[in-house]
């Protein structure tokens, strides 16, 4: 089953004070990077070249999406056959399709964003021929 996102929190800033009963205007910003959230539309296996969605988020602490991010990511699987290898993540997020191409029992993805040392892993999984 592919991984759910939980509903993300905002985190509030301001720098105005206002008196009870007024309301002002504010921002809502996001807190600083604090993570790459990863989810794979992988079930138990994939074919040999078939394409499967994967999403990945640039999120503060709480979740939130982190839109001004923008960096590199790589792509390695344990058959080291998964295609395309490297993608970027634009405005805090990438949604691509990855492809696998050799048959490989117990298989693992592995995406990882290098400027700023993050790894994520999908669960074990299993590429079958067609």
């Amino acid at each position: 089953n592919p991984a759910i996102a939980s509903v993300p929190i905002p985190t509030l800033k301001s720098s105005m004070s206002f008196a009870p009963g007024f309301s002002t205007t504010f921002t809502v910003l996001p807190a600083d990077l604090a993570d790459v959230a990863f989810a794979a539309d992988i079930t138990d296996e994939v074919n040999v070249g078939q394409g499967f969605g994967v999403q990945i988020r640039a999120t503060d602490e709480f979740g939130n999406t982190i839109t001004d991010e923008s960096f590199a990511l790589t792509f390695d699987d344990l058959s080291g056959t998964v295609w395309p290898k490297n993608a970027n993540l634009v405005a805090g997020q990438a949604n691509l399709t990855l492809q696998i191409f050799q048959p490989w029992e117990n298989n693992l993805l592995t995406v990882r964003a290098p400027e700023h040392g993050f790894r994520a892993q999908s669960n074990l999984f299993n590429v079958r021929e067609p």
